[in-house]
C-alpha cells in the first residue's frame, strides 16, 4: 500500500530579492544624503569662518605697519576645496621711522588661495594678470609693472604656525620700469624650502633644506655687472643646519653660530657669462657675523672671467695676472675635448675669496640691520 506523502513545516516567507535591494538602496541613499547635507553645512560654516578670518587679518594689519586692501573677496571651491578669490589685492608696508627698513607695496589683478577641508594647514596660491610693485619712497622710489606666465606658491604649516614647507614656481616673468623698458625677467624658476628632522636621531635639531633651480634670469635694470646682467642657469641644493629661532635677527645669528650652525652647500651649479661653476662645501659666520667657509669647486671659463673682473676694478691687475698664471697651470683639458677646467678648493676668510693659494677678491661687508630690542616672530597662522 502506498503511503501518502509526509507533510513538513511550511518554509518561512522570503521577500523578493528585488525588494531587499530597494530597501538597502534607500537606506544607503538616505545615509549618503544625510552625510552630504552635514558636509555641505560644515563646508559653508568653514568657508564663512575662513572669509571672516581673512577680513579680520586685513583689519589688524595697520597696527603692524602693513596694510592690506582687497577690491572684492569671494569664497568658492565647493565641494572639494576652500577657494579664497581676491580681486585687486594690494599690500603696503610703511616701516617705523629709524628702523632702516624700506617701504614697499605690491598689487595684483587676481589672487586665488586654495586649501582642502581635510588639510587646513596646507595652502596653494596662484597669481594671475598684471602685477605692480613699488620700492622705496621719495626720490628713491622705484615702480615696476608686468605680467607673468605663471606664479604658483604652496605652503604647509605646523600647529604653531611655523612653515614646514614652502615652494614657488615661476614661469615667464617680465617686469618693466615705466612703459616698455625691461627691468627684470625670469624664464623659469622653482624654489622650495622644507624643515626636516636632523640626522642624529630623536630630539635632534631640524634642518632647513632648500632648493633653487632657475634659467634665463636677466636684470637689465641693475648697474652693469662684470660678467653681464644675465644668469643663464643656477641650481642650488643646501641645508641650513642648526636651530634658528626667528626672533631678534642679530641675536639669532649669533646664537646659531655659537651652537655650530652651518650652511651646507650640497650642490651648486652656476652658468654666468663665460664662467661655469660646480661646487659643494660649508659656510658659516665669524665673530663679526661675516661669512667664512671652504668649498671644492670645478671651474670652466675662468680666464675670461678673471679679465672681466680686472677690467671692472674688482681684482687688481697684479692679482689678476698671478691668478691667471697659477690657475692656468693647474687647469686641464677634458679627455673628450672642450674648454680647460680647473678643480681646486675655494675658501672665504676675513672677507677674502681665495682659489687655492691665490687670493682673488675682497668680499663686501654684510651690514646687518640694527634691530636690538625688537622681536620678530614668524607666526603666520596666529
Amino acid at each position: 500500500m502506498d503511503r501518502p506523502p509526509r507533510r513538513g513545516r511550511p518554509a518561512p516567507y522570503q521577500p523578493p530579492r528585488d525588494s531587499k535591494l530597494v530597501r538597502y538602496g534607500l537606506i544607503g541613499g538616505g545615509g549618503f544624503a544625510v552625510a552630504a547635507l552635514a558636509y555641505t553645512v560644515l563646508w559653508f560654516i568653514g568657508a564663512s569662518q575662513l572669509k571672516a578670518g581673512v577680513e579680520e587679518w586685513i583689519a589688524q594689519r595697520p597696527a603692524t605697519g602693513l596694510s592690506a586692501t582687497v577690491g572684492r573677496l569671494e569664497i568658492g571651491g565647493y565641494p572639494l576645496a576652500f577657494k579664497l578669490i581676491a580681486r585687486n589685492p594690494k599690500l603696503d608696508f610703511s616701516p617705523p621711522p629709524g628702523s632702516g627698513q624700506a617701504a614697499w607695496s605690491a598689487g595684483f589683478a587676481r589672487a586665488v588661495a586654495e586649501t582642502a577641508p581635510w588639510r587646513p594647514r596646507e595652502f596653494r596660491i596662484e597669481l594671475t594678470g598684471e602685477h605692480n610693485f613699488e620700492f622705496g619712497s621719495g626720490s628713491g622710489r622705484q615702480a615696476l609693472r608686468g605680467e607673468t606666465g605663471r606664479v604658483r606658491a604652496a605652503a604647509a604649516f605646523d600647529s604653531e604656525g611655523f612653515p614646514e614647507f614652502l615652494s614657488l614656481d615661476l614661469r615667464r616673468i617680465g617686469l618693466e620700469i615705466g612703459r616698455g623698458r625691461p627691468a627684470y625677467a625670469v624664464a623659469s624658476a622653482q624654489l622650495s624650502a622644507e624643515r626636516r628632522p636632523g640626522g642624529d636621531g630623536e630630539g635632534s635639531t631640524p634642518d632647513l633644506r632648500f632648493r633653487i633651480a632657475a634659467e634665463g634670469v636677466n636684470a637689465p635694470a641693475l648697474p652693469r655687472l662684470p660678467l653681464g646682467n644675465a644668469l643663464q642657469r643656477v641650481s642650488l641644493e643646501a641645508r641650513l643646519v642648526g636651530d634658528f629661532p626667528l626672533e631678534n635677527v642679530l641675536e639669532s645669528l649669533g646664537a646659531w653660530r655659537d651652537r655650530g650652525g652651518t650652511l651646507e652647500l650640497d650642490k651648486v651649479d652656476i652658468r654666468y657669462g663665460q664662467l661655469g661653476v660646480q661646487a659643494s662645501g660649508t659656510l658659516a659666520l665669524d665673530r663679526n657675523l661675516q661669512p667664512i667657509g671652504a668649498l671644492t669647486a670645478r671651474l670652466e671659463g675662468f680666464p675670461g672671467a678673471i679679465d672681466a673682473l680686472r677690467e671692472a676694478g674688482i681684482i687688481r691687475p697684479r692679482d689678476a695676472a698671478v691668478a691667471k698664471l697659477v690657475l692656468g697651470a693647474l687647469a686641464r683639458r677634458p679627455a673628450g675635448g672642450g674648454p680647460r677646467t680647473l678643480s681646486l678648493p675655494l675658501s672665504v676668510q676675513d672677507r677674502k675669496l681665495s682659489a687655492g693659494p691665490v687670493p682673488l677678491m675682497d668680499i663686501p661687508e654684510i651690514r646687518w640691520p640694527e634691530m636690538a630690542g625688537e622681536t620678530y616672530r614668524l607666526r603666520l597662522l596666529r
